[in-house]
């Protein structure tokens, strides 16, 4: 037992280090843009305040830069989350007609039409990630985001930087929607109604709060600015995609908010419509497609705006060019970080000002703007030294030039040349602030290639160069005891260091430190055992040709994270590889029949196996191909795939439930994944039935017994409740109730694993018989005595201390892991949702394949017990490539617009108490076949033992006869076993630790690639969050090996006492 516990801890060991240097790479390659805490100033400026003379006031420019003119306007700023420059836009085709989102914002055109003078319409351009935190940060700082904020979308923190909201707070602002503002500003407005924004399958909560507030408020006068944020349209597209009658209520909805908005604006306000981002067809966003960048911003004013000033031929604006326009509006300073461009048309005018106030207030702004700017570049670039000398230089001269011009600005047209200028001004300060805003720390990227590089060498050859016995010794010594302790120490010192200031960085310094020192004392055993290191690596003799093709497909797994194009279309290439493989794997079984050769005389032998041997085997090996193969209807588009026919139905927003009055035939795909999921349940349940599994009373039989059958029902009718329209769920049941059912499956699921960690031997100990009979009422019990008698003659009258008879104990490893991959399976069932959930089942059909494979494969080769526990490398790597594929196999792309968020929402009604709960959700949903795979990775050693219990005329062998008992031998072998548990947990690290070494390479080198925001970089998150799970669902796994192995001893000296 001892020693099982030391391969565990090894393993965790090893484990740290490489989810050590994964961690101390991001660090350097994710950072973050580094925040300015400075504050905007200036000073009012008005022509009744008589200090301050409006007329000459740009003859001094970096005074003119300081001043602030009057308020212009109140602003209504309504944020309609999602809003799609398509939404607003008019189509004038026939096919706008029957479309479910074209032309339901009918007002916007109306007032187009009818008052040209008091709005505009713009293509409202997003920077990516278009995720709504992030949007809102560029929409009120003016700033670019950076690629790693992502992940922070639902983790919102407050903003530090100078923004809109703090610039005029002094002035009021009220707000109400989306609860994400006053996260982001607490304790900022005058008054606030936030409503909760996380649960994105109520459509119409928020924008009913909203519409019932933002009236009251507009009638009040204390305020300057009024924020309201709606999310029906957002939450329509996550739930149900733009093709849906859904989309076409809640359009119709946001059109009377505006129209009745623009009925009650007063004299002195203004309404700005925008969108944060855009959305997919799917109703998705997150990416850089034009669906998701491309928002609308529609502008109406009660007085005439500025005209002649337009942008550009296609009317598109960036986001962050709001900030400017609406601090010139509101009279405020531009916040300092901002570096967008303000809209001159979008400005009011006023008719009672002479010419020469009219091209002063539009001037002015954008020079405001221009030195704002500069001044940000110039104190950013002092600090941070990323801007080149060149391009500074380059930036001055320009802004040089434009403070001379802005002078001679007399006229209409010289304004117009003079804003011809800015704009090029403003480009270049874009484009270089993008060409340099993502820093790469490369210390820090080095550092973490060289821990998780050294991590992975040294792991490789501790685990196929040394040898059991001498593994042995190595544990039995103090060296893990003194690793530990030497880990220990070296982080404490980290600390101290760090509190005492001596140390600027705690958390990759202590990463590398102790990664650092664990390289160290693993070279140390390494040389110390080099002997028989190096005489592993030089008997090629046991390596055979498939071992080497399975290497070859290992590398190209990794090669191919160099090219964009492999990462796009990565589910094609697993599939196909994987599909190789097993192909190879089934000519290596049937090359040789095992009728034609003779019996080989070893200790351990096969006799002649049954001619349906090849047959058997290439079933076996076509229902894993196949089970694959219509996996691929669950694939899911991304972006890159334009030429792609997808299967759009995976993704569970657009299809049958488009269709109006026709949601019966959604029912039926829910039945028909009710159907498979039974089926997938009473397969497991007949065959823990005859292993004799579920027999008796233990907790872990009593689970196994009732949890799955509670666990689907619920499942299959929380999914047929979900399909019923509107009309008919609140008949059935409330909205609580419904949530009830996931939350059942939560608990059941939750028990169930606790229990077969706690007691995972699912076996039932008969107890002895006694001499009597129980006799009933009116029975005849003549048969009986004869029975009896007969039976006592039979036996010889054998000794009463008989041997004790245990059901299941010949499959005792097996069955827990099976058990667990149950409760499991369910749940990654339940978060896919009824229309992935069959992706599940088919995962399951491939897994018992490879491993019906595998254990043919060994009972065809196997001489010994040490070699019948030993997996191959080609079967390992077939259970490598199912965790990699069944990740897209399950409807997932390593991109951020396809993560399903909906799994957040699942028996949670999308309220939540911190964001624990919503990241283990989505992480089940997107990590599950990593999570089920390594969790259930012994198996693959048990499987030859408990297949030769259930089948043993079709597996024959004899080994030393004890083969008969299955998976028993298993324990009293548990040298040869945990030594083989040990190397397939390395060796299943080590294959997922090399892929991820390969991404975090590939970024590196592309790290100025065109894509490395759009493919690398998503890969590499993606990748790593996968690794990292994989290591603590294989670390789950060797703890309940270990936890079996307890309890049967603990049995086993039980039984040997009673005797």
């Amino acid at each position: 037992m001892s020693r099982l516990w030391n391969y565990l801890v090894f393993q965790a060991w090893m484990s740290y280090l490489m989810a050590a240097g994964l961690l101390v790479f991001t660090s350097g390659f994710l950072l973050n843009r580094v925040s300015r805490p400075e504050r905007a100033e200036c000073a009012r400026c008005t022509a009744a305040s008589g200090d301050c003379d409006t007329a000459g006031i740009l003859q001094d420019t970096e005074r003119a830069a300081k001043v602030c003119l009057e308020r212009r306007a109140r602003v209504v700023l309504l944020i309609v989350d999602a809003l799609k420059y398509e939404f607003a836009e008019w189509h004038d085709d026939t096919a706008a007609v029957s479309s479910y989102h074209r032309n339901k914002l009918p007002v916007i055109h109306e007032l187009l039409q009818k008052h040209p003078s008091h709005s505009r319409l713009y293509r409202f351009m997003a920077d990516p990630p278009t995720t709504t935190m992030q949007r809102l940060k560029g929409l009120t700082t003016g700033s670019l985001p950076t690629f790693i904020e992502v992940g922070s979308n639902f983790a919102s923190e407050y903003i530090q930087e100078d923004n809109l909201i703090d610039q005029n707070a002094a002035g009021g602002i009220v707000f109400m929607g989306d609860d994400t503002w006053t996260n982001l500003f607490p304790d900022k407005f005058m008054r606030q109604f936030p409503s909760p924004s996380f649960n994105v399958w109520d459509l119409d909560s928020v924008d009913k709060d909203v519409q019932y507030r933002i009236f009251f408020e507009m009638k009040k006068k204390d305020w300057s600015l009024l924020i309201a944020h709606t999310l029906g349209v957002d939450h329509c597209g996550h739930k149900h995609g733009t093709q849906h009658p859904e989309m076409t209520r809640k359009l119709n909805d946001t059109n009377t908010l505006i129209k009745e908005i623009v009925a009650s604006l007063e004299k002195d306000m203004m309404l700005f419509v925008v969108g944060d981002h855009g959305m997919t067809e799917t109703g998705d966003h997150g990416g850089d497609s034009p669906n998701e960048v491309e928002a609308a911003m529609f502008v109406y004013s009660t007085t005439p705006l500025l005209k002649g000033f337009a942008i550009n031929d296609d009317d598109s604006v960036n986001q962050i060019d709001l900030v400017p326009t609406l601090a010139s509006i509101l009279g405020t300073p531009i916040p300092f970080s901002n570096l967008g461009s303000v809209i001159l048309d979008c400005l009011p005018s006023r008719v009672e000002e002479m010419a020469a106030g009219q091209l002063l207030y539009p001037l002015h702004s954008l020079w405001k703007n221009i030195a704002q700017t500069k001044k940000y570049i110039e104190i950013y670039s002092a600090d941070t030294y990323l801007f080149s000398k060149e391009q500074l230089q380059h930036l001055h001269y320009i802004y040089s030039l434009l403070s001379e011009r802005v002078k001679q600005v007399d006229s209409f047209e010289k304004l117009e040349a003079f804003i011809r200028d800015t704009k090029g001004y403003f480009k270049l300060l874009k484009d270089t602030c993008s060409e340099v805003w993502v820093q790469f720390d490369s210390g820090l990227i080095s550092k973490g290639l060289l821990l998780m590089f050294c991590s992975l060498f040294f792991f490789y050859l501790f685990i196929t160069g040394i040898p059991e016995s001498r593994m042995c010794d190595i544990f039995k010594s103090s060296f893990l005891q003194c690793a530990i302790i030497a880990n220990l120490i070296t982080a404490a010192i980290t600390t101290c260091l760090f509190l005492l200031n001596i140390l600027e960085e705690l958390r990759n310094t202590t990463f590398f430190v102790t990664g650092a020192v664990s390289v160290g004392l693993l070279v140390i055993v390494i040389a110390q055992n080099w002997d028989v290191i190096s005489m592993c690596w030089y008997d090629h003799r046991r390596i055979k040709l498939l071992t080497y093709v399975a290497r070859i497909i290992l590398l190209l797994t990794v090669c191919g994270l160099f090219s964009n194009s492999y990462i796009v279309e990565e589910d094609k290439v697993l599939s196909f590889l994987f599909v190789t493989l097993v192909c190879l794997l089934i000519f290596d079984l049937r090359k040789n029949d095992p009728d034609s050769t003779s019996e080989r005389k070893t200790r351990f032998t096969s006799k002649p196996i049954k001619t349906n041997f090849r047959t058997l085997v290439l079933i076996i090996g076509l229902l894993a191909c196949a089970s694959v193969r219509l996996s691929h209807y669950f694939w899911r588009c991304r972006e890159e795939h334009l030429q792609r026919e997808c299967s759009i139905f995976a993704t569970g927003k657009v299809g049958w439930s488009t269709v109006p009055n026709n949601w019966e035939r959604a029912l039926l795909a829910v039945l028909l994944a009710s159907v498979i999921l039974a089926s997938y349940v009473v397969i497991v349940r007949l065959w823990l039935q005859s292993c004799g599994n579920l027999t008796g009373f233990a907790p872990s039989v009593m689970i196994g017994q009732y949890c799955p059958v509670i666990v689907s029902v619920c499942m299959g009718c929380y999914w047929i409740l979900q399909k019923f329209p509107k009309f008919v769920k609140p008949k059935l049941s409330l909205s609580w109730e419904i949530n009830t059912l996931p939350n059942v499956v939560y608990f059941f699921c939750a028990l169930a694993i606790l229990v077969l960690y706690y007691r995972p031997l699912s076996i039932y100990l008969l107890p002895k018989k006694k001499e009597s009979i129980d006799v009933y009422r009116d029975e005849n019990i003549v048969p009986r005595l004869f029975e009896k008698i007969k039976d006592s003659i039979s036996r010889k009258r054998i000794d009463t201390d008989e041997l004790p008879v245990i059901y299941g104990f010949g499959t005792a490893y097996s069955a827990a892991f099976i058990s667990l991959s149950v409760f499991l399976t369910l749940l990654y069932a339940l978060l896919l949702g009824d229309i992935l959930s069959p992706g599940t089942f088919l995962m399951f059909i491939t897994c018992a394949c490879v491993l019906g494979l595998s254990a043919i494969e060994r009972y065809k080769n196997a001489n010994s017990i040490s070699e019948l526990v030993d997996v191959s490398m080609p079967v390992l790597l077939c259970w490598f490539l199912l965790a990699e594929y069944f990740f897209y196999g399950t409807g997932h792309q390593a991109t951020f617009p396809t993560i399903h968020w909906h799994a957040a929402f699942v028996g949670t009604g999308g309220h939540f108490y911190g964001n624990l709960v919503s990241a283990i959700l989505i992480g089940i949903n997107t990590f599950g076949s990593h999570i089920i795979l390594g969790a259930t990775l012994p198996l693959l050693v048990v499987v030859p033992f408990t297949l030769h219990r259930i089948f043993p005329k079709f597996l024959k062998a004899k080994f030393f006869d004890d083969i008969k008992r299955g998976e028993l031998l298993l324990f009293e072998q548990d040298s040869a076993f945990h030594a083989a548990i040990f190397a397939i947990a390395g060796k299943y690290t080590m294959l997922h630790g090399i892929r991820t070494f390969g991404s975090m390479l590939a970024a590196t080198i592309h790290c100025r690639h065109l894509m490395v925001w759009k493919i690398f970089a998503p890969k590499l998150i993606f990748e790593g969050l996968g690794f990292l799970v994989t290591l603590g669902s294989i670390l789950a796994s060797f703890y309940m090996v270990f936890r079996i192995d307890q309890q049967m001893e603990y049995l086993i000296t039980r039984v040997t006492k009673s005797r």
